[in-house]
């Protein structure tokens, strides 16, 4: 099997996509403060869109379904909210707006990229251990992580382990 089929190639690229919602998840968050909730979603969703359209355009092509429900549906919503707070972005946070949306396409192409090539028992807990999150939160915001968060990502990598190395993963 080549290396690009593995399950651990498979996990690598969903770990990437993990970090690439951290980061966009941190840029959200830094402008929060700025615009509403909206605003934020009309263009990060928009920007996911024009991420992955060439990916649509190319899949279209292939006779495979490569349509953008689920980010169209989130630019939609985030317009009809546009209506309440809306006010132009700067220029620097119209960048941050596009490297959210860059960020988000990216990391839902490499998330299903990942799950062709293992199975969603052997990534989903990847998804939960929070590692960016909290090193993203220590970094920017000086936030600890409480005992209990700590606790609970120690049981996760702990089930990890003992699923990985008794083969029961399937």
């Amino acid at each position: 099997m080549p290396v690009t089929h593995s399950p651990a190639f498979g996990a690598l690229l969903y770990s990437l996509s993990i970090l690439l919602f951290a980061v966009m998840d941190t840029i959200a968050k830094h402008l929060t403060g700025a615009y509403p909730t909206a605003q934020i979603v009309f263009f990060r969703s928009l920007f996911g869109c024009l991420t992955l359209l060439p990916l649509f355009w190319r899949a279209r092509g292939s006779g495979r379904s490569a349509a953008p429900n689920r980010n169209i549906t989130m630019v939609l919503a985030g317009a009809l909210g546009l209506a309440w707070g809306w006010h132009p972005p700067t220029l620097t946070d119209l960048a941050l707006f596009a490297a959210m949306g860059l960020l988000g396409g990216s990391a839902n192409y490499l998330g299903s990229l990942a799950y062709q090539r293992c199975t969603l028992s052997t990534v989903a807990p990847l998804e939960y251990l929070l590692i960016w999150a909290m090193l993203f939160g220590y970094a920017f915001w000086r936030e600890i992580p409480s005992a209990w968060m700590l606790a609970g990502a120690g049981l996760i990598v702990a089930a990890n382990l003992v699923l990985t190395l008794s083969g029961k993963r399937q």
